[in-house]
């Protein structure tokens, strides 16, 4: 039965996507109306071509129906809840990258967390690709402004340049190994050489979350 309905859920999708798509077409759009749905359609399109790269059952997509304006950067609530197979914790991802997990599940809603959210206990262990090995350190920190990033705990004496990809380890959190979260953009040190705090670009526009896909478990 969760099959059929993920699989009607999936075919939704795209339904909607080649609806927007001819929307867009039509002449008599005023321009905000048009700028508003070629946005979605690009949007919509990323989700269907992340959904290419991932297996048919480890996924399901979801529509942004909240956002408080109020916590804009903690929290949003999605249109998929327990019915079709949602769970506290399972992370939330969009084609450029990680942003976020569930956190309160209802029926047909559920609740995720950003990881721009201001909640101190929000850090992530994420590590650096140098050459080839890693640098380990936690995500925390969200600057609005800047859309930036910092990773603290970093002693590795390792020098990290700018570009590099930034993931999630897997350890000691719900996320998966291997999601992009951003790059590099600069290293500082403290005054001893000992400790750096790197400020990582966010790979994903926080600003402008429509369609998410959120990443089920991996069944034992």
């Amino acid at each position: 039965k969760n099959k059929i309905k993920e699989y009607q859920d999936k075919q939704d999708l795209y339904k909607k996507y080649k609806k927007l798509e001819s929307k867009v077409k039509e002449a008599n759009l005023i321009h905000s109306e048009k700028e508003e749905l070629e946005r979605e359609v690009k949007n919509l399109k990323k989700t269907l071509e992340l959904n290419k790269t991932l297996s048919e059952s480890s996924y399901l997509n979801a529509t942004v129906v909240n956002r408080n304006l109020g916590y804009w950067y903690n929290t949003i609530t999605i249109d998929k809840g327990s019915y079709n197979g949602v769970e506290k914790d399972m992370p939330v991802i969009i084609s450029e990258g990680l942003i976020g997990k569930v956190t309160k599940v209802t029926n047909f809603n559920s609740t995720v967390k950003l990881i721009t959210s201001d909640d101190v206990n929000n850090k992530i262990s994420v590590k650096i690709k140098v050459g080839d090995k890693f640098v380990y350190g936690l995500l925390s920190g969200y600057d609005k402004k800047k859309k930036t990033f910092m990773i603290e705990g970093i002693s590795d004496i390792t020098e990290i340049p700018k570009g590099a990809n930034v993931t999630t380890t897997g350890m000691g959190d719900s996320f998966p190994s291997g999601i992009l979260v951003g790059t590099v953009k600069g290293v500082k040190t403290d005054n001893f050489d000992l400790a750096k705090t790197v400020e990582v670009k966010s790979s994903a526009d926080y600003d402008d979350l429509s369609f998410v896909t959120v990443l089920k478990r991996k069944e034992q």
